[in-house]
Protein backbone atom coordinates (compact mmCIF):
# COMPACT_ATOMS: atom_id res chain seq x y z
CA UNK A 1 0.00 0.00 0.00
CA UNK A 2 0.97 3.60 -0.53
CA UNK A 3 2.43 5.41 2.45
CA UNK A 4 0.11 8.39 2.68
CA UNK A 5 -1.07 10.46 5.60
CA UNK A 6 -4.72 10.43 6.60
CA UNK A 7 -5.14 13.86 5.04
CA UNK A 8 -3.56 12.78 1.74
CA UNK A 9 -5.82 9.73 1.55
CA UNK A 10 -8.85 11.95 2.01
CA UNK A 11 -7.84 14.53 -0.57
CA UNK A 12 -8.66 12.40 -3.60
CA UNK A 13 -9.30 15.49 -5.68
CA UNK A 14 -5.77 16.76 -5.16
CA UNK A 15 -4.18 13.34 -5.48
CA UNK A 16 -6.05 12.37 -8.62
CA UNK A 17 -6.07 15.71 -10.36
CA UNK A 18 -2.91 17.50 -9.27
CA UNK A 19 -0.42 14.66 -8.69
CA UNK A 20 -0.09 12.89 -12.06
CA UNK A 21 2.50 10.35 -10.87
CA UNK A 22 0.45 9.09 -7.95
CA UNK A 23 -2.03 6.28 -8.42
CA UNK A 24 -4.02 3.89 -6.25
CA UNK A 25 -4.06 0.91 -8.60
CA UNK A 26 -2.30 -1.26 -5.99
CA UNK A 27 -3.61 0.39 -2.82
CA UNK A 28 -6.89 -1.29 -1.95
CA UNK A 29 -8.57 -2.62 1.16
CA UNK A 30 -11.13 -5.41 1.29
CA UNK A 31 -14.55 -4.36 2.57
CA UNK A 32 -17.11 -6.59 4.25
CA UNK A 33 -18.33 -10.10 3.58
CA UNK A 34 -18.70 -9.33 -0.10
CA UNK A 35 -14.92 -8.74 -0.20
CA UNK A 36 -15.26 -5.58 -2.30
CA UNK A 37 -11.92 -3.97 -3.12
CA UNK A 38 -12.01 -0.27 -2.20
CA UNK A 39 -9.20 2.19 -2.91
CA UNK A 40 -7.35 3.56 0.11
CA UNK A 41 -7.82 7.07 -1.28
CA UNK A 42 -11.20 8.48 -2.10
CA UNK A 43 -12.62 11.36 -4.08
CA UNK A 44 -14.80 13.78 -2.17
CA UNK A 45 -17.43 14.84 -4.69
CA UNK A 46 -18.99 17.82 -2.91
CA UNK A 47 -17.15 20.20 -5.25
CA UNK A 48 -18.74 18.51 -8.27
CA UNK A 49 -22.14 19.47 -6.88
CA UNK A 50 -21.20 23.12 -7.24
CA UNK A 51 -22.27 24.27 -3.78
CA UNK A 52 -18.92 25.84 -2.96
CA UNK A 53 -18.21 27.29 -6.40
CA UNK A 54 -19.42 26.61 -9.91
CA UNK A 55 -17.68 23.61 -11.46
CA UNK A 56 -18.27 23.10 -15.17
CA UNK A 57 -19.70 19.67 -15.95
CA UNK A 58 -16.82 18.97 -18.35
CA UNK A 59 -14.35 19.68 -15.54
CA UNK A 60 -16.29 17.46 -13.16
CA UNK A 61 -16.21 14.62 -15.69
CA UNK A 62 -12.46 15.10 -16.16
CA UNK A 63 -11.89 14.95 -12.39
CA UNK A 64 -13.90 11.75 -12.14
CA UNK A 65 -12.26 10.06 -15.12
CA UNK A 66 -8.79 11.00 -13.90
CA UNK A 67 -9.60 9.61 -10.45
CA UNK A 68 -10.92 6.36 -11.89
CA UNK A 69 -7.91 6.04 -14.19
CA UNK A 70 -5.64 6.41 -11.16
CA UNK A 71 -7.43 3.56 -9.39
CA UNK A 72 -9.70 5.55 -7.09
CA UNK A 73 -13.03 3.78 -6.81
CA UNK A 74 -14.26 5.31 -3.55
CA UNK A 75 -16.48 8.25 -4.46
CA UNK A 76 -17.95 10.13 -1.51
CA UNK A 77 -21.17 11.85 -2.51
CA UNK A 78 -24.56 12.78 -1.10
CA UNK A 79 -27.89 13.88 -2.50
CA UNK A 80 -27.36 17.34 -0.99
CA UNK A 81 -24.27 18.06 -3.13
CA UNK A 82 -25.82 20.41 -5.65
CA UNK A 83 -29.29 18.92 -5.02
CA UNK A 84 -28.19 15.65 -6.66
CA UNK A 85 -25.96 17.19 -9.34
CA UNK A 86 -22.89 15.36 -8.03
CA UNK A 87 -24.64 11.98 -8.14
CA UNK A 88 -26.05 12.65 -11.61
CA UNK A 89 -22.62 13.49 -13.04
CA UNK A 90 -21.04 10.46 -11.36
CA UNK A 91 -23.76 8.23 -12.80
CA UNK A 92 -23.23 9.65 -16.29
CA UNK A 93 -19.49 8.98 -16.08
CA UNK A 94 -19.86 5.46 -14.69
CA UNK A 95 -22.71 4.33 -16.92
Amino acid sequence: PLELSYREKNCGFLIAYAAPDLDFKHAYRTLGRERIEISEGGLGCWQIGGNWAEVEESTAREILRTSLDRGINLLDTADVYGAGRSETIIGNVLF
